[in-house]
């Protein structure tokens, strides 16, 4: 280019006033003067290696463009108007006049074009062209326009768009002299116009008028349909055919002239303006600029009215993070922490309901922590969300998608989404634009473990900037409530130690299982979580016996006392501890040792329902319970080992030790009774005969006979060889002595069957008795007359008759 024009072309070209521009044969834009950066707004650099096709709009006539390409391809010059664009959106009615520049062999090489705006003297000259009427029109519209610069332009302090727009047709009705004025908005994802406001003496018309976009509806027939699908402006009359639908209702009106015009907002939203005027007064041709114009600027006060709610919308979300974020500091309950995200959300903004649920590993059902805002009530009623699919019947709630996928769902028009419950397609349900719901994830391993929906009636309210705002709330919480339950896990693990630490001191002090058991459940209320805590004894018929038990709640203790008092947990009371309250959790641990073929006993732990149970955790209570387990083992062989300490080990029955202890306690003379001094006859024959296997075998058995003759406070007792010696309580009459003598005799010579032995085995006895008197001989004293008595009796024997001999 710089090879073929001078520095002299182009230093004129900059001083001319007529807009200037040169394109190659490919339409790009070349070079500009000033006086085009001037009229278009845009500057030298925007438009340089572009098409000028950039200032064309969705109201350039495609037919024009198609004329001045076809006149171009002919090689010939073009003279006419064309409405363009400036930078800033403005449309203006551009006069072109484009020359082809041809080079020595006649070849076109560039287009120069000289353009104008001549937006002004096309209004004068419709001026001029119409009659008194008709410019009367023309200045009324001029007129509209004004007002609704000013109307729309003014501040909305405390006044509503409806009653602004309410304002405006007030306005209008005098100054275009019309029988009604319309106003409606098509949303972006709507089938029917929306009535915004309408004046008019026939304003009742509109409480039936349907309008839509789509030309196959009856609805988008009419003008207006027209109008929003090209987004120009239309003017007809009743009986004109596309009003056909809308005929007998204008003539019942009084309605004949209908001018209608359409705009599109900055959101894609369309807003629709409808003048009605009688057949006497109807709206000429020639003014669609204008009507357009008015309608535009319609738009324009909702491009602000939208901006100014989203920048308060994007600044009231800004607010609740700010404000949840400071709260978060002093907050120490992850329960907290979700209500209090809800409470600001429903209170910083204008939504129509938050809900937020959690659910534990292994739950089925997802339960809702907080739902507020003014629908909150509503929401209640909605079906509990699971966290699986198949559990649901009647469609699947948001909160289980969300759930299942892990990720962020905004569902536009619920009430037409099928997915969704059957409740949403009912009021106030229904109403709403959109519900949107977000996972709350662990930051530690990254699962779900909570979700918070949010429901509003506008469509477009999450937006980006929304969106992200409500990200990082919900990313704030669940941070906060990681580090939450970090800090409590922390505590927990502290308490359950130093419960512990208590348990193992106090075990040493305890002597047998009851005690541990009461000082074990007692500690574990006391010093962790754990609610209540009992143990369980199984009997032979299957019930439970309640043996030791502790809660920190009246309920579960009274449950629990009443159940010890019974002296048995049956199914049916179990079921009304375990299940009496959906709060609860419980934990059964058995205790079976080494040698157990079933566990000895159940120790419960009642926790509050959803108490997180960590690996940690259960390592610590696998601990303690080790540690009562061995507590438990300890006490039980100390026990065997007291026994054994007072028992002869060859027949189980006391030995001389526990002998002595029984005459200590007998010591005080406040008892009667006799001592027996029992000397077997024959035993050194069957040791001498059958070995001394046999001998033990008979000596148990005598043993055995002579503990079964015993009342509740006799002792009987081994000395050792074939020595035994019976203490009877309570025996004050010599015929009951010599009644229980008669009786022990019997028992000592039935015969004795040994295995390994082909014949029964016969033994007898001689017996030393010595009576003793309440306040009188002692024990000790009467223990040496039975000794002696019992040789007495043995020397005196010529046969079997005499087995006894009683002091006198």
């Amino acid at each position: 280019m710089s090879e073929r024009l001078n520095e002299s072309l182009f230093s004129l070209l900059n001083q001319i006033s007529d807009a200037i521009m040169i394109t190659d044969l490919k339409e790009m834009i070349l070079y500009v003067n000033p006086a085009f950066t001037k009229m278009t707004g845009y500057s030298f650099m925007e438009l340089v290696h572009r098409k000028p096709e950039m200032l064309q709009g969705a109201e350039t006539s495609s037919e024009t463009r198609k004329q001045i390409a076809a006149t171009l391809r002919s090689g010939q010059a073009y003279e006419g108007e064309i409405l363009n664009y400036r930078k800033d959106g403005r449309s203006f009615w551009n006069y072109l006049s484009i020359s082809p520049i041809r080079d020595h062999d006649k070849q076109v090489i560039y287009y120069l074009s000289i353009q104008r705006d001549v937006s002004v003297d096309r209004t004068m000259l419709l001026l001029r062209h119409h009659t008194e009427w008709e410019l009367a029109e023309v200045v009324a519209l001029y007129r509209a326009l004004s007002l609704t610069q000013q109307i729309l332009g003014q501040p909305n302090l405390g006044v509503s768009v409806m009653d602004r727009l309410g304002e405006l047709c007030d306005h209008l009705i005098q100054v275009l002299q019309v029988n009604l004025i319309y106003v409606g908005m098509l949303d972006r994802q709507g089938d029917r116009v929306r009535f915004l406001a309408a004046r008019g003496r026939s304003q009742h018309y509109v409480e039936t008028l349907q309008i839509s976009d789509d030309e196959n509806l009856e609805e988008g027939q009419g003008p207006a349909g027209q109008s929003l699908r090209t987004l120009g402006t239309v003017v007809a009359n009743a009986s004109d055919p596309s009003l056909r639908f809308w005929r007998d209702n204008l003539e019942r009106f009084g309605l004949d002239s209908t001018l209608v015009s359409s705009a599109r907002t900055g959101s894609g939203r369309k807003i629709l303006l409808s003048l009605y005027r009688s057949a006497e007064h109807p709206f000429i041709a020639g003014v669609e600029h204008l009507m357009e114009a008015i309608t535009k600027e319609i738009a324009a006060f909702f491009d602000r009215i939208e901006t100014n709610d989203r920048l308060q919308m994007i600044q009231s979300y800004r607010d609740a993070l700010r404000t949840f974020q400071r709260s978060l500091l002093d907050m120490n309950d992850s329960q907290a922490i979700i209500q209090t995200m809800v409470d600001v959300i429903a209170t910083h903004t204008k939504v129509s309901c938050v809900d937020a649920f959690t659910s534990e590993m292994g739950d089925e059902s997802l339960q809702r922590i907080h739902v507020a805002g003014p629908l909150a009530l509503h929401f209640h009623q909605l079906p509990e969300p699971h966290t699986k699919a198949q559990l649901h019947r009647d469609g699947l709630p948001l909160p289980t998608q969300v759930w299942i996928s892990g990720q962020k769902i905004v569902i536009a028009n619920p009430s037409r989404d099928e997915s969704l419950p059957s409740l949403w397609r009912l009021p106030p349900l229904s109403e709403m634009g959109v519900v949107a719901g977000w996972p709350m994830i662990s930051p530690h391993d990254h699962s779900v473990f909570g979700v918070i929906t949010i429901t509003a009636q506008a469509r477009d309210t999450f937006t980006p900037e929304i969106d992200t705002l409500i990200e990082d709330m919900v990313q704030s919480a669940a941070l906060a409530i990681e580090r939450v339950e970090s800090k409590r896990e922390m505590e927990r693990l502290q308490q359950y130690q130093e419960a512990g630490l208590e348990a193992q001191h106090a075990f040493l002090a305890l002597s047998n299982s009851d005690t541990i058991y009461s000082r074990f459940v007692e500690i574990m209320v006391q010093k962790t979580d754990c609610l209540a805590s009992y143990v369980v004894i199984p009997n032979e018929l299957g019930d439970m016996k309640i043996v030791a038990w502790s809660a920190k709640d009246e309920g579960l203790e009274r449950v629990l006392a009443q159940s010890a008092c019974l002296n048995t947990l049956t199914c049916e009371s179990q079921d009304g501890l375990e299940k009496r309250n959906r709060r609860y959790d419980i934990m059964s641990w058995p205790i079976l040792f080494a040698n157990d073929m079933a566990p000895q006993s159940f120790v419960k732990f009642v926790f509050a329902r959803r108490a997180r149970m960590t690996p940690m955790l259960m390592n610590l209570l696998e601990q303690l319970m080790e540690s009562l387990k061995s507590a438990l083992q300890l006490t039980e062989n100390r026990e065997t080992l007291n026994q054994w300490a007072w028992l002869d080990p060859l027949t189980g029955i006391s030995n001389r030790r526990a002998l002595d202890r029984f005459l200590e306690k007998m010591n005080d003379g406040n008892e009667s009774g006799a001592v027996i001094y029992v000397d077997l006859d024959d035993f050194k024959p069957v040791n001498d005969c059958y070995g001394h296997e046999t001998g033990d075998l008979v000596l148990k058995e005598i043993a055995k006979r002579l503990a079964s003759g015993l009342g509740k406070n006799d002792l009987v007792s081994r000395l050792g060889g074939d020595e035994f010696v019976m203490i009877l309580v309570g025996l004050e009459q010599r015929s009951d002595l010599l009644e229980r003598l008669e009786a022990l005799d019997q028992l000592i010579q039935k015969p004795i069957d040994v295995e390994g032995v082909s014949e029964p085995l016969f033994v007898h006895a001689s017996m030393g008795v010595a009576q003793f008197m309440r306040g009188h001989k002692l024990p000790h004293d009467v223990m040496r007359i039975a000794d002696q008595q019992v040789y007495i009796a043995k020397n005196a024997k010529q046969d079997r008759a005499v087995a006894w001999k009683i002091s006198e």
